[in-house]
């Protein structure tokens, strides 16, 4: 006996210390989180995902290790509050792609018609979803609300505090304490893979369905067999069978979430194919030509859907507009404060990703913009430039490389001159006419009649 449990210490100790190069693998995802796809991929989640996955698969090791010391009640505790902060984690995290790509259409719509009050809530609902605090706060409270449980369930069996995991396995009192993480995890992971078969139609550019579907299933299957097995396989040997299957579970979706990814961040990283890479800012010009294309900016536009970024595209084709058709009087102003309440405020539906200091600079001009005459042609120029260089590196290459890829590399072949857009991309999804003209929030819902000319 003394030598089975010898054995036992020495098979699981070898184990938890190859499990523990799972600490290396985290250091590297930490140093490396600004690098895709890790970037692209809501890193603060995502690394909250891996470090929780590691810390359970840790302690199922150290715990196995110590199955003779550890008390039931303190390792019931300790899994539970593992098992719940990790699967919940990592469930918001599915959610909050969900919750992105409506997001995204909804920013289209918001363009087509901006009177639509009940999108402009819809999306203030999601972006104030979409921020990492209120994930925390979520785990948080479902951790807490487990702990309370796990307590009440100890304060009327409290022999659990003083029997070890291998020796209260035979109390039938144990089981149940022991499987209310599990049964409670089981239904959390199936919302994830739901959210992620919700999902099965959307292009993400950065592969992030595939790993939650994959990260989802394999946690399920993991503690469908953890739960439903644990006493048969324990039985079966005294190897601790069932904690192997937690161990392995574990790997698999660590593998998913960190190994993946981070391996993808050594990958080169895929170039921008563009006319002359001598000259950045010729690259530019050819950039902004192929997006005065109505072929391409429909399919840059369907591209961005993909990465969640079309408020980008939008706010650049709507300050070429604006530009176009600026006017000295009450016209030009009322298209003014248009962009500036759609894309730069920190209420905007369609908020952009620029510098608090570039926020700041616009709210002191609009302040008081009629007074100080401050509203002209250029005034978003520089924003629009930001935004234009921020597409090229960070999905132009991505695009290129996708299924619309063919668009661009016919127009680079071709060296097409830039056409009018029709009314088929920007006209539809830019500035109502009637903002134009400032009229009421219900008549800016008319459908534009003016065509984008672009003049160069």
């Amino acid at each position: 006996m003394a030598s089975t449990d010898t054995l036992f210490v020495g098979v699981w100790s070898v184990i938890l210390a190859l499990n523990c190069l799972w600490l290396v693998a985290a250091v590297l995802l930490w140093n490396r989180r600004c690098l895709e796809p890790v970037r692209s991929r809501r890193p603060r989640l995502l690394l909250a995902v891996a470090y929780l996955f590691v810390l359970l698969d840790l302690w199922v090791c150290l715990g196995t290790v110590f199955i003779d010391h550890v008390p039931m009640a303190v390792s019931g505790i300790m899994n539970g509050l593992f098992l719940e902060g990790t699967l919940e984690t990592f469930t918001f995290f599915c959610f909050s792609l969900y919750v992105a790509y409506r997001r995204t259409l909804s920013q289209i719509k918001i363009g087509e018609d901006a009177s639509d009050n009940a999108r402009r809530k819809w999306i203030a609902i999601s972006t104030w979803l979409l921020k990492d605090h209120v994930a925390f706060m979520w785990v948080a409270n479902q951790a807490l609300i487990l702990l309370v449980v796990h307590l009440i369930y100890l304060a009327y069996y409290p022999q659990l505090w003083h029997v070890s995991v291998r020796t209260g396995v035979d109390d039938p009192t144990s089981g149940a304490f022991r499987n209310i993480a599990a049964y409670r995890s089981m239904a959390t992971a199936l919302i994830a893979v739901i959210v992620s078969i919700n999902l099965r139609g959307v292009s993400d550019a950065f592969g992030t369905v595939d790993m939650m579907k994959r990260t989802g299933l394999a946690g399920l299957v993991g503690l469908v067999m953890y739960a439903g097995l644990y006493k048969t396989m324990g039985s079966i040997s005294p190897f601790a069978l069932q904690s192997l299957v937690a161990v392995i579970a574990c790997n698999a979706c660590l593998w998913f979430v960190m190994g993946r990814p981070l391996l993808d961040t050594y990958r080169p990283v895929s170039a921008v194919s563009l006319k002359d890479p001598s000259n950045p800012e010729r690259n530019l010009e050819t950039f902004e030509d192929f997006l005065t294309t109505p072929k391409g900016f429909a399919a840059f536009q369907e591209h961005l859907q993909t990465e969640f970024a079309v408020e980008s595209l939008l706010f650049w084709a709507a300050v070429r507009k604006f530009r176009c058709e600026f006017t000295r009087d009450e016209r030009g102003m009322a298209a003014a404060q248009f962009i500036y309440e759609s894309f730069l405020t920190p209420t905007s539906p369609l908020q952009v990703n620029l510098p608090s200091s570039s926020f700041r600079e616009f709210a002191a001009i609009f302040e008081n913009a009629a007074a100080t005459g401050r509203v002209n042609a250029d005034m978003f120029n520089g924003a629009s430039d930001q935004m234009l260089k921020l597409m090229e590196v960070n999905s132009l290459a991505r695009f290129q490389k996708s299924s619309k890829g063919h668009i661009w590399a016919e127009f680079d072949s071709k060296a097409r001159a830039p056409v009018p857009l029709s009314d088929t991309t920007t006209d539809d999804i830019i500035i109502p006419t009637a903002a134009l003209h400032g009229s009421s929030t219900t008549a800016m819902a008319t459908r534009p009649t003016t065509v984008l000319q672009i003049d160069h």
